[in-house]
């Protein structure tokens, strides 16, 4: 674990972020983007259990240590506990839009059918104490009984 700071603590910030990379790069090369027999990964390749195998404890370890460094780089860019407020850089809130809301009295197929419609492949999370829609804070609803759950 020191050996992961080693450079943020010797060299400075910008050294620290410059070795982050170049590690990140040189696994990415050797592991991520490598079959296990050598071969590129090529896009829709099917991943073998090798593959998996052989690379998550790279990932697990690759995982620990940007919580390592975040910690670090955050406890040195604010390292006198102050916090940055400036309105003049906020990025204003994006524009919301409301999709058509579901009725209790429809069923979670049709309630589903309507998120879907408003967020391609969402669905009525009804199970929820506030429904949503997946993938959004779009309120929905529908009667826990349905023709699918009705088939069971």
């Amino acid at each position: 674990v020191d050996g992961w700071l080693k450079d943020c603590e010797t060299r400075g910030i910008d050294e620290c972020v410059n070795t982050m990379l170049e590690d990140d790069v040189h696994l990415a090369c050797s592991m991520a983007y490598t079959n296990v027999d050598g071969t590129p990964v090529k896009s829709g390749d099917v991943l073998s259990f090798d593959y998996y195998t052989t690379r998550i404890e790279t990932v697990r370890e690759q995982l620990a240590k940007g919580g390592v460094r975040f910690a670090w780089l955050l406890n040195n860019i604010f390292e006198d506990g102050t916090t940055v407020i400036d309105d003049a850089t906020t990025t204003p809130a994006p524009a919301t839009t409301t999709a058509p809301t579901t009725s209790p009295s429809m069923s979670c197929e049709e309630a589903d059918k309507v998120c879907a419609k408003s967020f391609n492949g969402s669905y009525c999370k009804y199970w929820l104490d506030q429904p949503v829609c997946s993938g959004s804070d779009e309120p929905c609803s529908c009667s826990a009984q349905s023709t699918a759950a009705a088939d069971f």
